[in-house]
């Protein structure tokens, strides 16, 4: 609806609008209607609009009423309004001040009309032209409209939507359909035309009127995208294109919830197309450095595996340097492999874990803590994701745990140290070192313990320690000043010989005795029974004939839970070799779990008590309980072979044994034992 200024259609001048009375508005009135007489089509041009006779006298009637007199004249005194309700000139909303009158609901029910028709027109042209700084211009003011009309100002902009969002479910179904043209060329350019149909932008600048049709309009764009992504196309590209514009429209509720999931759903499966694009070019591009790190990781499984078969006996101090050396040979270089782009991750990964499982295998198989946790170390300096290093960091703070321990503690104590002196020479501890003594003074240290006294003269022995710097340039001080007396008495036994010459008087009187008697020393001995070393949860070590056994591939496990009434050991026995697996010892009102046990059937012999001793030169191993002492073996058979089904698929079975009960994960079974003797149980 067109607006027309019945004071600006007249040509009146006034500065108010009390000048202006009927009689000029009459005299007025008849000058217009003379000049349409005059016209060639009785219409006259008005601000570019054809106005015919009634058209002007139906704007000049509304003069004969009081209110819209007022309210003309006011749009007739703000000419920039005036021109925004005539022409949509749009310098009305620059230039915006706010007025009382635009409060008075009269006023609103006035313009309302004319306001709506204008805005609406001027929104959907500016929107339709993506002119974002009209649209923004527009929305930037207060709508001079009463809430009827308020639906009117963005109807146009509206249906313009609606049809934007009918044209892309159009599409979309003929892709359903496979009758769609972008089918063909698999769908490049579509997501162009969604963008150029969809101003995200321009979109997400309207008010909350449009939220709805936002939503709707996302989740139509959003449906589009997961079809083609979907099977049969998985076009992945334009499918991820096509689901940004609709994860960028400013959405809510349900339909954000909707987007968002759709959005990384498509993201992931065009990433990692994108991923495997780029690998299979970088994989020609480094054929060869993969083939060579796949010969480094060959080198780590190698060793792993003849560890397992124990086609490597035994693990010296030296082994993870022996090792390093091996690789760096075959030119590893740790800053080299970390440097390679993310295509190698999955490589860094699986040589970071093989030098891991080595470090474990060392330490739960030979208990070597130095080149173990050399090894682990340098498995935490390769880069890798951040669950991998997690784990790596877990197997490093233990391991590290260990190593501070035993620096503290020493290595396990495989046999006492004999403690005894005659006559004041013999070995005595001093503070934490035992040392060869003459005369009660120590003359040479053998060797740093950590260990308590028990008081009688007693020691409880927890491990070995290195000798301090100086008691070992003590001891090459000592051992080579008696290599120099031995060469001098030597070079003086020569000398003696070739003079042979036995001095005079040099037989000894009966004289020389008669005021000297010679009293021997009575002997002081150390009487020693037993030594108790304090033994933790775990493999009981220095069995020369018992190696515990693993099968790192199979996650399996033997949990064991002791009582409040006493420690226990106990053998795990294979059923047909007759030989022990593993020897481990559990403290009291504690549980222990063996693991990665072999396949094959067993059965456990289980010694109780307290107060594991060990008698001087014996190994832990050696030792047994000197009190309370219970001997068990068990007649129930632990089955610990794979179960297979039909389908290849096969179960690891696990048992868990709680003093004289075991249970599995079916069911509970009381474990039935046989009493045993001392010697059936420790001399297996």
């Amino acid at each position: 609806m067109n607006y027309i200024n019945p004071f600006e259609l007249l040509n009146i001048q006034s500065e108010n609008l009390s000048d202006i009375d009927s009689s000029i508005i009459r005299r007025a009135k008849k000058n217009l209607l003379a000049d349409i007489e005059l016209s060639d089509n009785n219409t006259i041009n008005h601000n570019g609009i054809e106005l015919t006779k009634s058209d002007c006298i139906r704007a000049v009637d509304d003069l004969d009423n009081k209110d819209k007199n007022e309210f003309h004249y006011f749009i007739f005194k703000n000419p920039d309004l005036n021109s925004f309700l005539t022409n949509g000139d749009l310098h009305f909303f620059k230039t915006y001040k706010s007025e009382s009158i635009y409060k008075l609901p009269e006023f609103l029910d006035f313009i309302s009309p004319f306001f709506a028709f204008q805005y609406d027109k001027q929104l959907s042209i500016n929107y339709k032209k993506r002119n974002i700084d009209n649209v923004k211009l527009l929305l930037s003011t207060k709508l001079l409209a009463n809430e009827d009309s308020k639906e009117l100002c963005f109807k146009g902009t509206y249906t313009r939507l609606k049809e934007i969002e009918n044209e892309i479910n159009s599409l979309n179904k003929n892709i359903i359909d496979k009758k769609s043209t972008f089918i063909e060329n698999k769908f490049n350019g579509l997501a162009t035309l969604i963008a150029e149909k969809v101003d995200v932008e321009l979109l997400n600048t309207l008010p909350i009127y449009f939220q709805s049709l936002r939503n709707s309009l996302a989740l139509t764009v959003r449906n589009l995208a997961r079809d083609i992504n979907n099977e049969p196309y998985f076009l992945y590209e334009p499918a991820f294109k096509i689901i940004e514009i609709a994860n960028n429209i400013s959405t809510d509720g349900l339909s954000k919830q909707t987007i968002t999931k759709g959005y990384y759903t498509i993201k992931k499966n065009y990433d990692d197309d994108c991923k495997k694009e780029e690998n299979v070019k970088l994989s020609s591009q480094y054929s060869e450095t993969f083939a060579y790190y796949k010969g480094i990781s060959d080198i780590i499984n190698k060793t792993i595996r003849e560890l397992d078969e124990e086609i490597i006996k035994s693990v010296s101090n030296n082994f993870a340097d022996d090792f390093l050396k091996q690789l760096e040979t075959a030119k590893f270089n740790i800053a080299e492999i970390n440097s390679l782009p993310g295509i190698f991750d999955d490589t860094r990964k699986k040589i970071a874990i093989q030098i891991k499982s080595l470090s474990v295998t060392i330490w739960n198989d030979y208990e070597k803590i130095e080149p173990s946790f050399k090894l682990i170390q340098l498995a935490s300096t390769i880069k890798v994701d951040e669950e991998t290093k997690e784990k790596i960091k877990k197997d490093y703070d233990t391991l590290k745990a260990i190593d501070e321990k035993k620096r503290l503690q020493g290595s396990p104590i495989v046999s006492t140290p004999s403690l005894s002196t005659i006559n004041g020479i013999g070995t005595k501890i001093y503070e934490d070192t035992l040392y060869f003594v003459l005369l009660y003074i120590p003359i040479f240290p053998i060797a740093r313990y950590y260990l308590k006294y028990d008081g009688d003269k007693s020691y409880r022995f927890l491990g070995k320690l290195e000798l301090h710097k100086w008691q070992k340039l003590w001891q090459k001080i000592i051992v080579g000043g008696t290599i120099l007396l031995i060469l001098f008495a030597i070079v003086d036994s020569n000398n003696s010989s070739k003079n042979n010459i036995t001095p005079k008087d040099s037989t000894p009187t009966k004289d020389d005795y008669s005021n000297k008697k010679i009293k021997p020393l009575a002997p002081l001995e150390f009487k020693y029974i037993y030594d108790y070393p304090y033994i933790e949860n775990g493999n009981i070590t220095g069995c020369s004939n018992i190696k515990p056994k693993y099968n790192k591939k199979i996650d399996n496990e033997l949990t064991i839970s002791c009582g409040s009434n006493a420690d226990v050991a106990v053998k795990m026995i294979n059923y047909e070799t007759e030989k022990s697996i593993r020897y481990v010892y559990i403290h009291k009102n504690s549980t222990y779990t063996i693991r990665n046990i072999p396949e094959g059937k067993y059965f456990l012999k289980i010694a109780y008590g307290s107060d594991w001793g060990v008698k001087p030169g014996e190994s832990i191993c050696q030792g047994q309980f000197t009190a309370n002492t219970l001997y068990k073996k068990g007649d129930e058979i632990l089955d610990y072979n794979l179960i297979y089904s039909e389908d290849g698929r096969y179960q690891i079975p696990s048992f868990s044994l709680k003093l004289d009960v075991v249970f599995t994960k079916d069911k509970m079974n009381t474990f039935e034992t046989n009493s045993i003797n001392e010697n059936e149980f420790y001399n297996e």
